[in-house]
Formats: structure tokens, C-alpha cells, sequence
């Protein structure tokens, strides 16, 4: 259960677990627009590189996505003891899907 809560003591984490939760599979791109949509001060380079270099890589090893680093796919992998944690927070804004053409 720590091991949850230090996953999800990150909130853009906590938004992108939400998302793909939602979407079930997508691309790092398409993840990368919706957090961009978080606020001005983070550029879309800087959240890519995030979630590159550091938020998709630590799902990965705590079992929650397969990432595809070649390909920048991402498919959630359920697991029960971090969405019990993640549904007793207060709820969080999921970013909707960027429908093609406004990207």
C-alpha cells in the first residue's frame, strides 16, 4: 500500500493513471496534449520528456502500463491495491481525448 500511495503522491501522475484508465491504450503523444492542457508554465517538450524519461518508465515497473518506447504506445494494466488507493482520493480532472485535428 505504500508503494501505491508513493506512486500516487505525484499528481500529474495521478492524472495520467486516471487517463488511462479511461482510454485503456493511447499514445505518449496523446497523453503528452492532454497534460499540456495542466497550464501554461509546462511546455509540451517538458512533458514528454516526463513522462519518457520518468512517469511511464515507473508504471512500467510497478506493472501498471506496458510502454512501448519504440513504438510510444501505452496500454493500462489493471491493479487492484493502487485503484483502491486512487478511488479513495478526491477525485481528479481527467483531460478529455484531443480529437484528431486539434492537435
Amino acid at each position: 500500500m505504500d508503494e501505491c500511495r508513493q506512486l500516487l503522491a505525484d499528481g500529474r501522475r495521478r492524472r495520467l493513471i486516471r487517463s488511462l484508465q479511461v482510454e485503456g491504450e493511447t499514445t505518449v503523444e496523446d497523453l503528452t496534449m492532454r497534460l499540456l492542457a495542466d497550464g501554461p508554465e509546462n511546455s509540451r517538450e517538458k512533458i514528454h520528456t516526463e513522462l519518457h524519461h520518468t512517469h511511464l518508465p515507473k508504471l512500467q515497473s510497478y506493472g501498471i502500463a506496458e510502454y512501448d518506447r519504440d513504438s510510444g504506445t501505452v496500454k493500462y494494466q489493471s491493479h487492484d491495491g493502487l485503484e483502491q488507493v486512487l478511488d479513495s482520493l478526491p477525485e481528479q480532472t481527467i483531460v478529455p481525448p484531443v480529437k484528431a485535428g486539434n492537435k
